[in-house]
């Protein structure tokens, strides 16, 4: 656990940078901590600002583990490494739980932007005051070990609630996430694809050249226009 969201992401940082090679390294931000706490009756909130949770595997796992946590130890205000099945599981639980104990609060979104590792940290404070700024909550977890952020826009449901749609200021924050990981030197999608959500971000993210190349492709494979029709941008 840290004090801060910028200590929890320097640590992070100096893991890449140390060239140490965790199988997993997520990140939760107070809100997850608290939502997680209010589901399931822990206390991690109390610890800190946000919580980093390191794995290592394979033959030199008891090597790596032990230097990631020295690195991740520097600033830490609270430290615990599982020391058998049992306790490592319960560990990683914590991480599992925070889908569950948002979903528990009402309706929500996820977003799925990358960034930068050296820039977790600025994309974390600047979803919060995109979050403040539009009057919504957020959620911020991430896998800190390639920059992939899941922001979670959250609301109470309301019966005017459409599937699929968000209310308007949960959409205008959704839009500004999108432009902040552009912004940021990162990707719109870190690993669940552009799909027709993010269709209108394509462009900005890669240009229209890149888009009209990817036009001439279709046409020239799919001359019909038979396959997944109705769906071009």
């Amino acid at each position: 656990a840290y004090a801060s969201v910028a200590a929890a992401a320097r640590a992070c940082a100096e893991i890449a940078a140390a060239r140490r090679l965790p199988s997993m390294l997520e990140f939760l931000d107070r809100s997850c901590l608290e939502a997680v706490d209010r589901f399931a009756g822990t206390s991690y909130a109390e610890r800190g600002d946000a919580l980093v949770i390191a794995q290592a595997d394979g033959p030199a796992a008891a090597t790596e583990i032990e230097a990631i946590a020295a690195i991740l130890g520097k600033e830490a205000t609270w430290i615990e490494q599982g020391v058998d099945e049992e306790s490592s599981d319960r560990l990683v639980e914590t991480r599992r739980q925070v889908l569950p104990a948002i979903e528990a609060e009402g309706s929500w979104f996820i977003e799925d932007i990358c960034v930068p590792r050296s820039r977790l940290a600025e994309a974390v404070d600047r979803i919060s005051e995109i979050a403040e700024r539009h009057g919504v909550r957020t959620y911020t977890l991430a896998h800190a070990g390639d920059g992939n952020l899941h922001p979670v826009i959250g609301w109470d449901p309301s019966p005017d609630d459409v599937p699929g749609v968000m209310p308007p200021a949960e959409t205008a924050a959704g839009d500004e996430i999108f432009a902040l990981a552009i912004e940021l030197g990162g990707t719109t999608t870190g690993e669940h694809g552009v799909g027709r959500l993010k269709q209108k971000w394509l462009e900005p993210e890669i240009g229209a050249d890149s888009i009209d190349l990817q036009h001439r492709i279709k046409a020239a494979l799919d001359p019909l226009g038979i396959l997944n029709p109705g769906v071009g941008f």
